[in-house]
């Protein structure tokens, strides 16, 4: 119902690399997300959950880390919209044998919340008058990693739609 399987993680699982017929482009982390409620008033908050699930042996750097790529979610700013907290859950401790270091990562399925208010302000309620659906667009942006190497940084075109209530 509410939760929707990205299309575009699908589709990025299928494009295959220019001059690669053969192999597509595996998919390294598998993306889901939801929005509740689906419908709010203006001044009302909704979250954005994205339900991230690594694949097999791979892992995503978490926020915490310093020289890696970390897992970063953006959600584009717009009139009507008030963006508020984000977070991201603990990271796991990960020994990368190669450079001997312990690394912050995620390799379990995990959870990134995205708390969202429809402006009450008379800017956002201007913005949003007449509005009946809102559309988010953000971007996941990752680096994912198995035992032996890391694959180039991944960005992850996202939208959602918040249905809005007559106040």
């Amino acid at each position: 119902s509410g939760l929707v399987m990205s299309s575009v993680a699908m589709l990025l699982a299928a494009t295959t690399l220019a001059g690669q017929q053969s192999s597509a482009r595996p998919t390294l982390l598998q993306v889901a997300s939801l929005v509740a409620p689906e419908r709010v008033k203006v001044g009302e908050r909704f979250t954005l959950t994205l339900q991230l699930t690594p694949a097999g042996k791979m892992h995503v750097y978490a926020p915490t880390v310093v020289n890696y790529k970390p897992i970063a979610l953006t959600v584009r700013p717009q009139p009507g919209l008030i963006i508020r907290r984000l977070s991201y859950p603990p990271a796991e401790k990960y020994f990368y044998a190669p450079l001997k270091e312990m690394v912050d990562v995620y390799q379990k399925p995990f959870e990134v919340k995205q708390e969202l208010a429809l402006d009450a302000s008379p800017a956002g309620r201007a913005a949003l008058k007449g509005v009946s659906m809102l559309t988010v667009q953000g971007t996941l942006r990752y680096q994912a990693c198995d035992d032996n190497v890391c694959y180039p940084p991944r960005t992850v075109p996202l939208t959602w739609t918040v249905g809005i209530k007559e106040s």
